[in-house]
């Protein structure tokens, strides 16, 4: 049975899902609680461990490679085990079944990836080991993924495939990546995570105030859901703009000197171990 059900209110539902942010842990409630928005769970459960994993592979310059390529073998293959080892707990154990990857140990690989891509593109990581991931995570991915990761990896690294690609389709893959790569796309992406937060809350009570606010007025349904679509992307857009500026934006930079000051007090402390 899910919570909504159990709850019987959805206001209840959204408020003690957003403050818990561990239901995805859970088969009952892993889907039921926040519908399409389940990966917030697991979302969550990846920044919970984010800074363990920065810190055990970034800290000392000379072994954070070989760590995060080592480390990303060991999440693939928990990957690769952990529906075994659930669908084993269901059959055998009468247990409820997770229906979606709402486990940090489905998905932890392409995390990891993400992280070893940007540290080749900052010239932190060798390519060498990008390649090893590749063929490591590649492997047992679904063809659909393998394609995203692929269009990503081909856009991310555009200038050093140059040679390597017809001009042609240089020119459209460039008209893309320049695309994502402007200030509306900033804009979005600075935007992008607390619009996925917060857009499920706003949208049912715009709708509604939508709804109250022409009831006695002969307007057709079409009209207040345009009405209603505008209102929702004028409101969300503001909310999450000032959501990045004043609460965001402060708190990656407090972070960012956080880690700094960790990772300088490390390094002091080993010598030996800095290139």
């Amino acid at each position: 049975m899910g919570f909504c059900q159990i709850s019987g209110s959805t206001e209840y539902t959204r408020f003690h899902s957003h403050i818990l942010l561990v239901h995805g842990l859970f088969p009952s409630f892993h889907d039921s609680i926040l519908g399409v928005t389940w990966s917030l769970s697991l979302e969550m459960q990846f920044y919970f461990l984010f800074p363990f994993i920065f810190l055990f592979t970034f800290a000392y310059k000379s072994l954070h490679q070989k760590k995060l390529v080592l480390f990303l073998l060991l999440c693939t293959f928990l990957a690769v085990l952990s529906p075994k080892v659930f669908d084993f707990l269901t059959t055998y154990f009468s247990l409820p079944k997770f229906k979606l990857p709402s486990i940090l140990t489905y998905t932890m690989p392409l995390f990891l990836f993400g992280m070893l891509s940007a540290g080749v593109r900052l010239n932190k990581i060798s390519p060498a080991y990008l390649v090893i991931a590749i063929i490591i995570l590649f492997s047992f991915q679904a063809f659909l993924t393998n394609l995203v990761l692929g269009v990503f990896l081909l856009l991310l690294f555009l200038d050093k495939l140059e040679p390597f690609i017809p001009p042609f389709m240089l020119r459209i893959f460039s008209s893309a990546r320049s695309l994502m790569s402007g200030k509306l796309a900033g804009y979005g992406a600075d935007i992008s995570y607390s619009l996925y937060l917060i857009h499920t809350l706003l949208i049912g009570y715009i709708l509604q105030f939508t709804i109250n606010f022409f009831n006695n007025q002969s307007i057709s349904k079409l009209t207040i859901a345009l009405v209603a679509l505008a209102l929702t992307l004028i409101i969300c857009f503001t909310v999450c703009y000032l959501i990045y500026l004043f609460i965001e934006k402060p708190f990656i930079k407090l972070g960012r000197s956080i880690v700094d000051k960790i990772v300088d007090k490390k390094r002091s402390t080993a010598p030996s171990l800095i290139e």
